[in-house]
């Protein structure tokens, strides 16, 4: 088995070279997420008074989060697919062709039909979040990004090498920004008769981008050559099958300990504004920019996070992270819950206490599970961990609102929830430290 950390130094990919590649990596991933970001904003807004309209705001709601989950069904085929070929034949044409498939299906969103045939918008959506979630963390996206800025960082002989790879991280916080902004610029009926078809629309631009990245990151010959020899080992076997077989717990362990962050990210982003809206009746703009903002504040603590990482261990900062998602979670929904029109402090504080505390997992989460796989099957490691994780925590919007069940009073058990996630993160967290260690001080070797 070849050894990427005993290449000689002139198959070594150059410092610049590696930050031109994370550079491409941070575009194509802030691409995939205002794409994501756009659907959840629209499906909290939106979807739930137009195509899911109903009597019960509670059936609207879980009807319009439940398009949004489904994409998740696709995530483990996303994944299978993404990770057998990225490590097989390379990150770069995965990356390419997952952007192009999300471009495309996110534009097609914007031209769902505004019909009087009941079934036919859900059918279209469905279909189209399953494209979207193949491609994503998802599948062949998020994950795609990371895999291939952290294997720009493989040929490096130290494991604090790997860091620059947790900036793509921190481009969900802009394309949240993004999104919700848009929501929050365009409102009243034209919104909600057709403005909302706009950031879709929009998406088109992704068609262009990629083409372009796929050009530029061929000029990186560094990287290939510190490539092939990670796929000439990979093409032996299925290095999906590969990584299933070899590390089951580890996998698992790994996806449960970012399960938290996922669903706090999920109830942040998506739920906050449903349950500001429906439960609270508080005003769609207020609600978007209150989520706006705090993301806003995020940006530059995402990537302070990973750096705190380098100095004190990427465990250290992600059990951090853990506890205290962990421990606001109950306060935090119950604050919300006392939030009204005239008063709308309690939301914010909420809202941006609980955004705050996902930055240590943010800008951490790639590089600790890129250290856990071993470079000739990193990629499908680090996707398959990744999408276990997604998949569940993509049901979490729905959960929620079954949880409230229509009354603010009950916005407790969504940080009940939260914080049971929360404790057995860190059991797993505990079982995933030793393989860290051990394989960080190989690599520093």
């Amino acid at each position: 088995m070849v050894d990427i950390q005993t290449l000689p130094e002139s198959e070594q990919v150059s410092r610049a070279r590696r930050w031109r590649v994370l550079a491409v990596s941070v575009v194509t991933t802030s691409l995939e997420y205002y794409d994501f970001y756009v659907y959840a904003t629209i499906a909290a807004i939106v979807f739930n008074v137009t195509f899911f309209a109903s009597d019960d705001p509670v059936t609207a709601a879980v009807n319009s989060f439940a398009t949004l989950a489904v994409g998740a069904l696709a995530r483990p085929l996303g994944g299978i697919i993404a990770g057998h070929f990225g490590d097989r034949y390379g990150r770069k044409p995965v990356l390419v062709a997952g952007t192009v498939l999300m471009g495309l299906s996110t534009t097609l969103v914007g031209f769902v039909p505004s019909t009087g045939i009941v079934w036919l918008a859900p059918s279209v959506l469905v279909a189209l979040r399953i494209c979207q979630g193949s491609r994503r963390r998802r599948g062949m996206g998020w994950r795609g990004a990371h895999g291939y800025g952290v294997c720009a960082q493989e040929p490096a002989r130290t494991v604090r090498k790997l860091r620059p790879a947790r900036h793509p991280g921190r481009t969900h916080w802009c394309k949240r920004d993004r999104s919700h902004s848009i929501g929050y610029a365009r409102h009243g009926s034209v919104f909600l008769d057709w403005g909302w078809r706009i950031p879709f629309w929009a998406s088109s631009l992704i068609l262009i981008i990629s083409f372009l990245v796929h050009r530029y990151m061929e000029d990186t010959p560094e990287f290939r050559k510190a490539e092939q020899k990670i796929e000439q080992v990979a093409a032996q076997r299925s290095p999906m099958l590969q990584v299933i077989r070899q590390y089951p717990r580890l996998i698992i362990s790994a996806a449960f300990t970012y399960l938290v962050g996922i669903v706090v990210f999920y109830t942040t982003a998506t739920t906050s504004l449903e349950f500001a809206t429906s439960n609270l009746g508080i005003d769609r703009n207020v609600a978007l920019l209150t989520v706006l903002i705090s993301a806003a504040v995020c940006i530059p603590l995402t990537p302070l996070c990973g750096y705190l990482s380098d100095l004190y261990g990427r465990v250290r900062i992600y059990a951090i992270g853990i506890v205290v998602m962990g421990g606001w979670a109950v306060p935090c929904w119950i604050l919300m819950s006392k939030a009204t029109p005239s008063n709308v402090w309690p939301l914010i504080i909420a809202v941006g206490g609980a955004t705050l505390t996902m930055c240590f997992q943010q800008g951490t989460q790639a590089t600790l599970f890129a250290e856990l796989f071993p470079p000739q099957i990193r990629f499908s490691g680090v996707t398959t961990s990744y999408s276990v994780a997604a998949v569940l925590a993509s049901f979490s919007p729905m959960l929620s609102v079954v949880l409230v069940d229509g009354a603010a009073s009950n916005g407790w058990r969504v940080g009940a929830m939260i914080l049971v996630l929360g404790v057995i993160a860190l059991v797993c967290l505990r079982g995933v430290a030793p393989t860290h260690r051990s394989r960080a001080t190989a690599n520093s070797v």
